[in-house]
């Protein structure tokens, strides 16, 4: 028979969460994995916007070769003329 939609999914996150809290009470996460976290998380944020901007710029024509070289031309830019 089995349950209906979304009640398994339900039954398995209110088990995990239980457990999870219990395990962080007895093992606190450390400061070093909070800030590896939240370096993924924000490359991973960085990443997902490149693709939708490139996406875009494709979308209007541009080239693959145009939006591989706009951030070696950005970098260009910044970089002081001697």
């Amino acid at each position: 028979m089995g349950f209906p939609p979304g009640v398994a999914e339900q039954m398995v996150y209110s088990f995990f969460h239980k457990y999870q809290a219990q395990h962080q009470q007895r093992h606190p996460p450390k400061p070093e994995t909070k800030k590896r976290w939240e370096a993924y998380n924000k490359a991973q944020k960085e990443a997902k916007e490149s693709a939708e901007k490139s996406k875009v710029q494709e979308s209007q024509g541009a080239t693959v070769e145009e939006i591989v070289d706009e951030p070696l031309k950005k970098e260009e830019a910044k970089k002081p003329q001697s």
